[in-house]
């Protein structure tokens, strides 16, 4: 009988729904790490550009958020320009 992840909870494993959900999870989180590693490096070699995108991006946030939220938008940019500024900012 080929195996199917739906059927191995009875060969002692998580239940097969969960055990391939957990599997899927961590191929996302790994692509999505990959997808971070690759902007960073972008980041690095653009500041400039990375610069304006936070910008834009900081304020679409406190704008849909109507300001609510504008002390940890500025710390989040802050952080953000400092990963790839390397302290020059």
């Amino acid at each position: 009988m080929p195996d199917n992840p739906f059927t191995n909870a009875r060969r002692g494993h998580a239940t097969g729904a969960r055990q391939y959900t957990y599997h899927l999870r961590e191929v996302r989180m790994s692509k999505l790490g990959d997808m971070a590693d690759k902007a960073k490096r972008m980041a690095k070699g653009h500041p400039d550009q990375a610069d304006r995108a936070v910008e834009r991006t900081e304020r679409l946030v406190d704008e849909r958020t109507g300001n609510r939220y504008d002390e940890q938008t500025d710390r989040a940019a802050d952080s953000v320009r400092r990963s790839y500024r390397d302290g020059e900012h």
